[in-house]
């Protein structure tokens, strides 16, 4: 589970059910190409997700991108969609809740 900021109360209940709970640091994202355009008022943040193993001969740790932006260019910043690009390999994601301010 990627979040931000950080809520006791779902890094807890995360790890009743063995989840990782991490905290996403963002910051403006650079470097990408090819992503969707983004409102010109709301400047793209990115940050990373690691997956850790729990069986590294089969299943090594797997690191994602994370790219943030609002696809309204209605000069109000609203972040609403989110990229996850994968080193090496993909697995399924369900984002659950993004807030407008990131």
């Amino acid at each position: 589970m990627l979040a931000a900021p950080a809520n006791p109360d779902e890094q807890a209940g995360a790890a009743r059910f063995g989840l990782s709970y991490q905290v996403a640091s963002f910051e403006p994202a650079s470097g990408w190409s090819n992503v969707p355009a983004s409102d010109p008022a709301t400047e793209p943040q990115q940050s990373t997700l690691t997956v850790a193993t729990t069986f590294a001969a089969q299943n090594p740790d797997r690191v994602y991108d994370v790219y943030v932006f609002d696809s309204r260019a209605d000069n109000r910043r609203a972040y609403d969609r989110v990229l996850l690009v994968p080193e090496g390999a993909g697995f399924y994601v369900k984002l659950t809740d993004l807030t407008a301010d990131l």
